[in-house]
């Protein structure tokens, strides 16, 4: 819970922070390398952004001879980021994100006992990448992104709780490379 706490004090003042100077918007969709898509939205000056990442949303719904599975996550990302010009329309990228993802799983099969399993799961990223803007209004960005996370596993049956856990899980995987291709526009007035 103190991590929830952390993180959400952490978003409100930089939120507040880069709200009150926003030059530059950035709308746009990124795609890792697993094909999860997420809504995008930066804003900042033309070096330092803050990022919203957010729609981290998946499901399933299977159902297997005498049962059902199910599954249901939503998450999002808030972070800072800052680029340092290489070329012509060409930067280097570089940040960090902090996160947090739900995760609700559900079997039932006739016969036995339901299971729940609820997993909780904070999470910080680094960001290296690249920025090339295409024009005045679009930009392409190819992002590299280390993780941390913590995860916290809570499993019912029959809403009775049968086990916690809580796994770490660290490093670069597939799914670290994310592309994003958003809409530029300046300050709303």
């Amino acid at each position: 819970m103190l991590i929830i706490k952390i993180i959400t004090l952490v978003c409100c003042v930089g939120i507040k922070a880069e709200l009150w100077a926003q030059r530059i918007h950035e709308i746009g969709i990124s795609l890792d390398a697993d094909l999860n898509y997420r809504l995008s939205y930066k804003t900042g000056k033309t070096k330092n952004f803050f990022r919203l990442q957010t729609l981290f949303l998946n499901g399933n719904n299977i159902k297997k001879g005498r049962g059902q599975e199910s599954d249901f996550g939503i998450g999002f990302s808030l972070g800072t980021e800052s680029r340092h010009s290489l070329a012509n329309n060409i930067a280097f990228v570089y940040g960090f994100n902090l996160g947090l993802n739900y995760q609700v799983a559900t079997r039932t099969i006739i016969g036995d006992p339901s299971q729940l399993t609820l997993k909780t799961i904070p999470n910080m990223n680094i960001i290296l990448g690249m920025n090339y803007r295409l024009g005045k209004h679009w930009v392409i960005s190819l992002e590299l992104l280390p993780y941390f996370n913590v995860e916290l596993v809570a499993a019912y049956s029959n809403l009775k709780e049968t086990q916690k856990t809580v796994d770490i899980d660290y490093g670069l995987r597939w799914s670290s490379l994310q592309l994003i291709v958003a809409y530029r526009f300046n300050k709303i007035h």
